[in-house]
């Protein structure tokens, strides 16, 4: 889960790249997250996450693009 998790840890970006890389080195069958919904930044107050946001400093889409990098 990208951003603050249900479990209240948080995945950023730097994370998502370094399983990227895991991923790369280890050819595994897919590299997916859930959830691209929440692959946006919060408004309108909501910073802590939800199903609309992931509740860290991003652009829209940002764990998206760097998951779309992975070929397998």
């Amino acid at each position: 889960m990208n951003g603050i998790t249900d479990e209240n840890e948080t995945v950023t970006q730097a994370d998502f790249r370094t399983m990227l890389s895991y991923a790369q080195q280890h050819h595994i069958a897919r590299f997916t997250f859930w959830s691209a919904d929440r692959d946006r930044p919060c408004t309108g107050g909501n910073s802590t996450g939800a199903d609309s946001c992931g509740g860290v400093s991003q652009q829209n889409w940002e764990f998206t693009s760097i998951v779309a990098q992975y070929a397998g």
